[in-house]
């Protein structure tokens, strides 16, 4: 596979050369180095094997280093983001004066790429300048290189899609999406340079040649045992492969149309010009037909056609309505319905299990997040990702224990369809190890022994949000003070929860001079011996600087302000308040208790937390079994807050008999 390096420019807190630490500044304070190094993660994660990073933490490299790891390899990208007058705004793309012509059409590619993001067309020209991180003569002649800066942090909307991490993961898979299509070109294996994909509504009236689109080839088996039936595409609609592929992204389609027969007859029907397919149609009924085998690949996404599998949902966006009403259709949105996301979840559930497909957010996508295309709202425009995810992550934990839940009823509402009683939870802990987490082994000098843990120790990280990604990098590959945790919750689905150990190992996340123990009667446990430690990524008490929220560290302002959206201001005292928690880790942390609470060894009779010194009161729980840190050490007041430890004991209160 060729070799692929991505540069995230700027870095670390001092200039290195002519390679400035900070790089653009955008409005609150947003600066350049962490967009980059965003953006970066989300190219190399959507690239798959193969591709590497010249930086992976907050450091900043010469430019000549950063060319120098890039020397030899196939295709070299550094990403920046722009700035300039407060008007200028949108995607440029540089290369070496010197590069050769495929330098050019990577540049090419990517600003295509990035201008179709943004509703416009065409591919600009890359522009050319000596730029030292580039240089033929370091990186090498035979090396596609170029710069992308992805938006303008002086353009108040650029400033603001880069400061959305939504955005920045759309960004980056684009860029992604751009390099494959450039490889595919550049260093095909003889297929085809340029794949069909499906670039817009699926028409309701298609028929299959004349054929009962029912009865066809209804002999042959769907591989999945959870599909209705198997109708093959029509040949030249998919290819089989000259060699066996490598499967390790879903990507999710909607049809912009109303029918499932109308679907599976436009992928058998000879007026489909394009040739497209799809491997799976899934019904507004939760009806699951296969249209191709996962060995050959569908034509349903372009350049991610070799690497994934395709699934169509029979769903009508808002805007395909109204355009249908502008011609004449009276034709009303049509939502995904509970049966659809339910039938579409457990097939992904089932599909991530046969191909060991991760279960996230950079494996299983939306098809205009994984190739360039004209259907740009695609599926996200009616697409419930977080209650979708939420379906996959219970249904792969149920693949696995080959135990699955009966549904809920039909009619409720998306957001109530994600919350469940702790009494009907799965089996969720394999080998120590929560099915829903990220799994990310700590620095071995981090993490002790064998345990077997009855309790639960809540804190937050008491840092600003922009260093989740320093400090995961910290605590798996430095020994640093030694300490860590089995969880680490981000602020948002994109962070998503990282666990860190399995629960059965000595996390050192509670301890040290000072510091409270579980005590039950005469026996006495030290907590990291007994209990698994949930950090949530959170600042924690913040002060008013200068009008600015900011965390306090040796007396001086820390990390990026706080905005007054994101605070609770103490009432009792003026010019501080408190980070929030988002509602998005009270929601995974509360699914963390409840699974928890099915694989915790039981809690000793009368055993709770004990500080050498009397905590706050907001601080103390009636029994031990979820606790805050700040209920073991009395210095930690804020640790957590008191609003959180307010949040646990209303959880615990509302379930008596589990807690």
């Amino acid at each position: 596979m060729p070799r692929i390096v991505i540069d995230p420019g700027h870095g670390g807190d001092h200039d290195h050369g002519r390679s400035s630490a900070l790089g653009a500044r955008g409005a609150g304070g947003l600066l350049e180095k962490h967009v980059t190094l965003d953006v970066a993660r989300h190219v190399v994660a959507g690239l798959g094997g193969g591709a590497t990073l010249t930086r992976s933490g907050d450091r900043n490299l010469s430019l000549r280093e950063r060319a120098g790891q890039a020397s030899g390899a196939d295709v070299f990208v550094s990403i920046h983001a722009n700035q300039g007058p407060p008007a200028a705004r949108g995607a440029e793309t540089w290369i070496h004066p010197d590069a050769a012509g495929g330098s050019r059409a990577l540049a090419a590619s990517i600003q295509g790429a990035l201008e179709r993001l943004d509703g416009r067309y065409g591919g600009g020209d890359a522009r050319a300048a000596a730029m030292a991180v580039l240089a033929p003569a370091v990186i090498g002649r035979r090396t596609d290189a170029c710069l992308v800066e992805v938006d303008y942090l002086t353009n108040p909307d650029g400033a603001a899609r880069l400061g959305d991490p939504a955005q920045r993961q759309v960004i980056g898979h684009a860029i992604a999406a751009a390099i494959r299509a450039h490889v595919d070109r550049r260093y095909g294996d003889g297929e085809p340079d340029v794949e069909p994909g499906i670039d817009g509504p699926i028409p309701d009236d298609a028929v299959a040649d004349g054929e009962a689109v029912a009865m066809a080839l209804q002999a042959v088996p769907p591989e999945y045992s959870g599909a209705r039936r198997y109708v093959e595409a029509r040949a030249g609609h998919f290819r089989v492969p000259a060699t066996p592929r490598t499967i390790d992204r879903i990507v999710i389609h909607i049809t912009d149309g109303t029918s499932t027969n109308g679907t599976v007859g436009w992928f058998r029907s000879a007026s489909n010009t394009q040739r497209t397919s799809a491997h799976y149609v899934i019904g507004q009924d939760g009806e699951v037909v296969q249209m191709v085998r996962h060995a050959n690949i569908a034509h349903h996404a372009t350049t991610a056609n070799r690497r994934s599998i395709g699934i169509e949902h029979v769903a009508l966006s808002p805007a395909e309505s109204r355009r249908l009403r502008a011609r004449g259709r009276n034709v009303a949105a049509l939502l995904p319905t509970e049966e659809q996301y339910r039938a579409s979840a457990r097939l992904v559930a089932w599909l991530c299990c046969e191909f060991a497909i991760p279960v996230d957010r950079e494996h299983i996508i939306g098809h205009s997040e994984a190739a360039q295309t004209t259907h740009s709202d695609c599926p996200n425009s009616v697409w419930d990702w977080d209650a979708y995810m939420g379906y996959v992550r219970e249904y792969y934990r149920c693949e696995r224990m080959g135990d699955y839940p009966t549904p809920p009823p039909s009619n409720q509402a998306i957001g109530a369809r994600r919350a469940r009683g702790y009494g009907d939870a799965a089996p969720s802990f394999v080998d120590g190890c929560w099915s829903a987490a990220t799994q990310r082994a700590a620095f071995a000098g981090r993490i002790g022994g064998e345990i077997n843990p009855f309790a639960v120790v809540v804190h937050t990280t008491d840092m600003t949000p922009e260093t989740f990604d320093g400090l995961l990098h910290r605590w798996t590959t430095e020994k640093g003070d030694g300490t860590c945790a089995h969880f680490l919750i981000g602020r948002d689905a994109t962070a998503g929860v990282v666990q860190l150990a399995p629960i059965t190992r000595n996390a050192n996340h509670a301890g040290g001079p000072g510091h409270g123990n579980f005590v039950a009667g005469d026996q006495t446990w030290h907590p990291n011996l007994v209990s698994v430690g949930i950090e949530l990524h959170c600042a924690g008490g913040v002060h008013l600087v200068d009008g600015r929220w900011r965390l306090i560290e040796d007396g001086r302002p820390t990390g990026l302000p706080i905005p007054e959206a994101d605070v609770i201001r103490d009432p009792q005292r003026p010019g501080r308040a408190w980070h929030k928690v988002t509602e998005y880790q009270y929601n995974q942390l509360q699914q963390l208790l409840a699974d928890l609470e099915l694989v915790l060894a039981p809690l000793p009779d009368g055993c709770v937390a004990r500080s050498v010194d009397e905590p706050a009161r907001y601080a103390r729980f009636a029994t031990g079994r979820v606790v805050a840190h700040a209920s073991l050490d009395w210095h930690d007041r804020a640790d957590p807050w008191p609003p959180t430890c307010d949040w646990l004991r209303a959880i615990l209160a509302a379930r008596p008999p589990r807690f």
